[in-house]
């Protein structure tokens, strides 16, 4: 099947392939095309390229696999602890009506915190810190790897928000917390001057259970149970269009950007 893509395509398509199939490929197409393209040319189901590109965060090695392979080997891509996965993406709710509309009866409303995306795995006392991009930041957060030792739950898997705050408790700019990122760091010394607190939106594992497939609610439930409110990002669930408005005001009043708005019956995707 490689041999039969490679001979139906340009000389600039196969520089294309060949730097997918790498992984090494520099030019800046949307996933989501990538996504179709893989599916359409492998003549997979979308979703399950999408599942599977998700969880490996490496798209060349999930269209060898789907092009080779197809649907079953697509299947043997999991979620595991300690391997990060791409990051879900949310629909901003600038116009609280507008996000009601779109999405039918009750919604999950949360605070669009400007912060730094990160996903916290732990297994016992183990824990590891991803960023959006995949990349390892253990080191460069001690305070979220201590706050996430002290869940309860033996394993999990989180995703959420890391932000500094200033004296007062309103949030830094995202370029303010991204110092705390960077890789030549006095890390005690910077954490000293610019503490961070992580929040947290959503469960993709607890214990033995991998819950990313499931709906939405009941991840919302699961990360309930598993982080303190504390540590969770303000949410509200609602089909009110007054109490969402009330609730989006209070998101601008705390210093954050607005809301997002989730589908309660969405999968991790």
């Amino acid at each position: 099947m490689l041999r039969e893509l490679f001979a139906l395509s340009t000389q600039d398509e196969q520089s294309f392939l060949l730097h997918l199939f790498a992984g090494e490929l520099r030019q800046g197409a949307l996933a989501g095309i990538m996504v179709d393209a893989i599916a359409a040319t492998a003549r997979v189901p979308e979703a399950e390229v999408r599942r599977a590109a998700m969880y490996s965060g490496n798209l060349g090695e999930v269209a060898r696999v789907a092009l080779l392979e197809g649907s079953g080997g697509l299947g043997r891509f999991q979620l595991e602890l300690f391997s990060p996965v791409s990051p879900m993406l949310a629909q901003t709710a600038a116009d609280v009506a507008e996000a009601l509309a779109g999405l039918e009866g009750e919604v999950a409303f949360e605070w669009k915190m400007d912060g730094v995306r990160i996903q916290a795995h732990k297994l016992r006392s183990e824990v590891r810190l991803y960023t959006r991009g995949l990349n390892e930041v253990t080191g460069a957060a001690p305070e979220i790897v201590e706050l996430v030792r002290e869940f309860p739950a033996e394993a999990l898997i989180l995703d959420g928000e890391a932000i500094a705050f200033d004296s007062s408790g309103r949030p830094h700019p995202f370029q303010t917390t991204m110092r705390r990122f960077g890789r030549r760091l006095d890390v005690e010394a910077v954490r000293a001057a610019l503490p961070l607190r992580a929040f947290f939106f959503d469960c993709l594992r607890l214990e033995a259970q991998s819950i990313a497939d499931r709906a939405s609610r009941e991840r919302f439930e699961a990360l309930a149970r598993a982080v303190p409110e504390g540590s969770r990002i303000p949410q509200l669930i609602t089909s009110s269009e007054p109490a969402a408005r009330v609730f989006y005001e209070s998101a601008l009043a705390a210093g954050h950007e607005g809301l997002m708005a989730k589908s309660l019956d969405a999968p991790y995707e």
